[in-house]
């Protein structure tokens, strides 16, 4: 009877009393596997009802656990990459910095490409030797690195002259700054949406890349044809 109650338990959790609303709670992820133990219209006696009870309580000592699609084979958690004294302001270094904190290596690199800031070639290469010591040195997976944290600080700077009307000048400074970042490589996590702290969700990327080669597979095939066209108009 006791074990009849616990398949009921496995297939009707809410119909039966306090030991379905307990089996409910504690193995919610391991229940539907218990009716696979004992078949469904009648039951076993002697020693075969021994050896289905013991294998439902193996079920349930020991839940089935779905093992990750990717393990992480990285040598340290991060890598770092920097640059001292960029002639550049640290207020103007700052909002290039901004736009990538958070962001997945790839798309930062996009929107590094893409930026209008006059140093944004800056920052991609510091991404880029980032990128290129975690993967080189540290065998992270360039495909779940994400930009972690970009620092920028205040270099030495030195004066200078601002001349003005009427043969008088002023006083100037020439700032420089100093820039580091770190990337880390994403953990696995069931049902994630992207890679790092905020940007495009992964699914779009993918999508992306899909109608991105479509384009790019009809561009090709009538190219192709052209040249097979001309080569063709050359010969005759």
């Amino acid at each position: 009877p006791k074990m009849r109650r616990l398949i009921a338990c496995a297939v009707r959790p809410a119909q039966v009393g306090g030991l379905g609303r307990f089996c409910q709670q504690s193995y919610r992820k391991t229940l539907p596997v218990l009716s696979l133990c004992v078949p469904r219209r009648g039951f076993a006696v002697g020693a075969e009802a021994s050896e289905a009870k013991d294998a439902a309580l193996e079920q349930v000592e020991s839940p089935v656990e779905s093992e990750a699609p990717w393990t992480s084979q990285a040598l340290r958690d991060e890598a770092t990459a920097m640059r001292r004294n960029m002639k550049i302001s640290p207020r103007k270094l700052n909002d290039i910095a901004r736009q990538i904190r958070g962001l997945s290596c790839e798309e930062a690199m996009i929107q590094l490409t893409l930026s209008q800031k006059p140093k944004s070639e800056w920052v991609l290469k510091i991404v880029q030797n980032a990128v290129n010591n975690a993967v080189t040195n540290f065998n992270m997976d360039p495909e779940r690195l994400y930009i972690d944290e970009v620092q920028v600080g205040k270099g030495k700077y030195r004066k200078s002259l601002r001349f003005h009307a009427k043969g008088r000048f002023g006083k100037g400074n020439v700032y420089f700054a100093h820039l580091s970042l770190k990337v880390k490589e994403q953990p696995w996590e069931e049902g994630e949406e992207r890679i790092g702290r905020r940007g495009r969700k992964i699914e779009t990327i993918r999508r992306m890349k899909q109608s991105h080669d479509e384009v790019y597979s009809k561009y090709a095939s009538v190219l192709a044809d052209f040249e097979d066209e001309e080569d063709r108009l050359r010969g005759d």
